[in-house]
């Protein structure tokens, strides 16, 4: 059988068209032996349009970023499409934070320790946890998403920008 590959007249041209011509386009460029497979494999077959180009063909899902399921989460939680993307930035920051300061100290912080490494209060400390736990609703506590970043950068640790470009794990869902 033949890989479908994306061209224009295996697609069916632009999205105006009707599904029954774009199989019969389909079935009419592929060989006469093939038309039942692709006929079976057409509603499994999934396309993307990006502009004019269509593409078909099964592509595996990319994971997604941690700073990407934070801000979902955080605008699904009520607040507007620039203050979560602000928002997401900063607990991803403090994330890194975190996971800065556990291979610092060698173990987990506790917030008081976490506050005397980044000079700040105890109180904001609470806010940053409490905003994480708004844009990680499912999880209790930093702690096993520090750990899972600290595996995934640990050679990086130093460099801050790895914060916002860390995948998230594969057991962690959206919202």
């Amino acid at each position: 059988m033949r890989l479908l590959t994306g061209h224009p007249t295996e697609t069916g041209g632009c999205s105006g068209r009707k599904p029954d011509k774009r199989r019969r386009l389909i079935a009419y460029h592929t060989r006469k032996t093939d038309v039942a497979n692709v006929q079976l494999l057409q509603p499994l077959i999934p396309t993307a349009s990006v502009g004019i180009l269509v593409y078909s063909g099964l592509m595996p899902p990319k994971p997604l970023p941690l700073s990407v399921v934070a801000l979902v989460n955080l605008h699904e939680s009520g607040m507007s499409k620039l203050k979560s993307i602000h928002k997401a930035a900063a607990v991803c920051a403090s994330l890194w934070q975190i996971t800065y300061t556990w291979q610092k100290l060698g173990h987990y912080p506790t917030q008081a320790e976490y506050a005397d490494e980044w000079k700040v209060s105890e109180r904001s400390v609470q806010r940053e946890w409490a905003l994480f736990k708004q844009a990680f609703p499912g999880e209790e506590s930093p702690e096993r998403l520090a750990r899972w970043m600290l595996s995934e950068i640990n050679r990086r640790i130093e460099d801050s920008s790895t914060a916002l470009t860390v995948t998230a794990p594969p057991d962690l869902v959206l919202a």
